[in-house]
């Protein structure tokens, strides 16, 4: 039953009342109630449902935002561009000869690196910029800048900074990764798809160019 109990400060509290009864053989002797406090409980389902939303926007490994995350906030973007002609760019990560790391260290030394690099990325964006994994060894960043050499300057301060980085595996040694990155301004009649096809394509010639590169056009 749900009943209205009066607090010792003088208001009244919405309570659940659960009644068990106790038996001895077939004649009920006695009851057990239990009073649950309607407050407790929203508070509870609160940091229970924050908590899901979180596990859905968030990368279990690298516990950056995943890429369900980072499709939300492109649409965001876009609606602020057409709506106040606010520009944004994207910086497409990818790490170098990440298989080689896999195949020589193993994946759990893989999966280091890739937090390595996440947080790197993530602790070396403005405030208002985003970052998230957009799927194996690829991260894109959302920033808000007005044009393509404020997106280069911050690309190649988050490339050097990526290689000036390292997992220390023992004692003795240490690996260090570097990153391709490919940069795109958004641009007028610009779809989401269209911008991060150009970024993507711009981090291959990052690579194909002798990687640790910023390639932004």
């Amino acid at each position: 039953a749900d009943v209205f109990l009066h607090h010792k400060d003088g208001h009244r509290v919405p309570v659940t009342v659960k009644s068990i009864p106790v038996y001895d053989g077939e004649e009920i002797i006695a009851s057990i109630e239990v009073f649950t406090d309607h407050n407790k409980q929203h508070r509870s389902i609160l940091m229970e449902n924050r908590k899901l939303k979180e596990q859905l926007i968030t990368d279990p490994l690298t516990r950056i935002p995943n890429r369900r995350y980072l499709d939300f906030y492109l649409d965001h973007m876009m609606v602020e561009k057409n709506k106040f002609d606010l520009k944004f760019g994207i910086l497409f990560f990818d790490i170098d000869l990440f298989k080689n790391v896999n195949d020589t260290y193993g994946h759990n030394v893989g999966d280091e690196v890739l937090k390595l690099v996440s947080r790197t990325l993530k602790s070396n964006l403005r405030s208002d910029d985003k970052i998230g994994r957009w799927g194996g060894e690829e991260f894109i960043s959302v920033l808000r800048v007005n044009d393509e050499e404020a997106l280069e300057e911050i690309a190649d301060k988050l490339r050097i900074l990526v290689s000036k980085s390292s997992y220390q595996i023992d004692s003795n040694k240490s690996i260090n990764v570097t990153i391709s990155i490919g940069g795109a301004l958004i641009k007028e009649g610009d779809t989401i798809k269209q911008l991060i096809e150009r970024a993507d394509k711009n981090m291959y010639i990052s690579k194909d160019t002798g990687r640790n590169r910023v390639t932004i056009k």
